[in-house]
């Protein structure tokens, strides 16, 4: 009730100068359900371009994202199909701190990255913001000074030294290229398998809920292809008797060929 006014004189106000500028409602720390349910019970959405929230209640377990954006859909949806807006997920991010609960290690905070931003592609969220661009501080035990994709700028060094994240991140613009999310695939129990593009062209990206999984894939022209791991590393694999067989761990990986 009290950010109701807030939004209605900003969209208002907003609007009559620049009628094309987007409003985006919320910008809440975790998805809060409450607060955006009540607040859509009372027409925020009449208010509203864009959603935001920061779902950090996925920081242990990145696999949650996907439930999360549902949820925000169907709360959205209850008030009719023309009321749901796009969801931009403006701050989400892990941080390498060394020590605590909530300590992840440098692989581990660029494979949420590519997990994080892939599911929300899936989703259909068209915005995503990572927090954040640089560490604040070169203490490596403070949980905030450590969610950069590089390092704070060290003495003598012209340059921001990347994290393994920045580089991961780099890889998938550059593995993708642009083609767009096209289907999910069923290719083995606790494997996330994610096409882009169509046909020969097409890249596909898969990880596991756990290590030591194999995905298997139908080959219908028996080419070979590669994959590409988050390192950059590239191992070519073919095809024996129409199908590929794939070593899966939590790591996501690139895949290219007639799959």
């Amino acid at each position: 009730t009290c950010y109701l006014p807030l939004l209605q004189a900003t969209y208002n106000t907003v609007k009559g100068a620049r009628p094309d500028t987007l409003v985006i409602a919320g910008s809440t720390a975790l998805y809060d359900a409450p607060w955006f349910e009540g607040l859509w019970a009372i027409g925020g959405l009449d208010y509203a371009d864009v959603v935001s929230f920061h779902p950090y209640e996925v920081y242990f377990d990145v696999s949650k994202l996907s439930t999360v954006i549902a949820n925000a859909n169907g709360a959205m949806l209850a008030y009719g199909a023309d009321k749901v807006r796009p969801i931009w997920i403006t701050e989400l991010g892990w941080s390498t701190v060394a020590q605590g609960t909530t300590a992840t290690s440098e692989s581990a905070q660029a494979a949420n990255l590519i997990k994080s931003a892939t599911l929300n592609i899936v989703a259909g969220v068209p915005q995503t913001y990572w927090y954040d661009l640089v560490d604040d501080s070169p203490d490596r035990n403070d949980h905030e000074s450590n969610f950069g994709l590089f390092y704070d700028r060290s003495s003598g060094a012209a340059a921001l030294r990347p994290k393994p994240a920045a580089f991961a991140q780099a890889l998938m613009v550059e593995q993708l290229k642009g083609r767009p999310f096209t289907e999910l695939l069923t290719v083995g129990d606790g494997v996330l398998a994610v096409r882009f593009g169509t046909g020969a062209d097409s890249v596909i990206m898969a990880w596991g809920a756990t290590d030591g999984l194999t995905a298997s894939f139908a080959s219908p022209t028996g080419t070979a292809g590669e994959m590409i791991e988050l390192s950059g590393k590239s191992f070519p694999f073919t095809a024996a008797d129409g199908a590929v067989s794939v070593a899966i761990s939590t790591s996501p990986v690139f895949l290219h060929g007639d799959l």
